[in-house]
């Protein structure tokens, strides 16, 4: 309550592994590795999406867009013998369920201070060879991706005036406006 200051717990959530919280119209969405849940603050829950049913994938983030979900899941494989890591972007709408936007072996996108999103982009970091990482975008659209730069520090945010790259307590536009 910020009002008064006081905390008091919402029934029904786990105790553990819940990987991202959001709320939305009244209504507590979460990510947990198995799934993406909603739960109303009477602590009635709900399953929207089972995510780990192509077994390695692990989940990392999600985020509510304009009334859809984008999340992202990643994992190790075997291939050929060797190991191989794989990333996918999804969409999630009642309507329409799980789908893919892309996916790649390249992707880097395990912490959710490294992806953000504006304008129809999703903007991340990707894994560049042994030169290090490049921070791309994603057209969330249709999965095209751009590459705009190289990765310069920990902390991303995208505004109407550009991609904005930072330390995580403060964060300087051209024009000295401070995040």
């Amino acid at each position: 309550d910020l009002d008064s200051g006081t905390f008091s717990t919402v029934p029904g959530l786990p105790e553990e592994d819940v990987l991202g919280l959001t709320f939305r119209d009244g209504i507590l969405y979460y990510l947990t590795a198995t799934g993406l849940y909603r739960s109303g603050v009477n602590g009635t829950q709900e399953l929207l999406a089972r995510t780990d049913e192509d077994g390695a994938y692990q989940n990392a983030w999600f985020f509510s867009l304009n009334g859809t979900f984008v999340l992202c899941r990643s994992g190790t494989f075997e291939e050929d013998g060797d190991i191989a890591a794989s990333s996918q972007v999804l969409t999630f709408t009642e309507a329409d369920g799980l789908e893919l936007v892309r996916e790649t072996n390249s992707l880097s996108l395990s912490q959710g201070s490294c992806v953000c999103y504006w304008d129809g982009w999703l903007y991340y970091r990707e894994l560049q060879g042994a030169d290090g990482m490049e921070t791309r975008r994603m057209r969330l659209s249709n999965g095209n991706v751009e590459t705009v730069g190289g990765w310069s520090s920990e902390d991303m945010f995208a505004t109407p005036d550009g991609l904005l790259e930072g330390s995580q307590w403060i964060t300087c536009l051209p024009d000295r406006t401070l995040y």
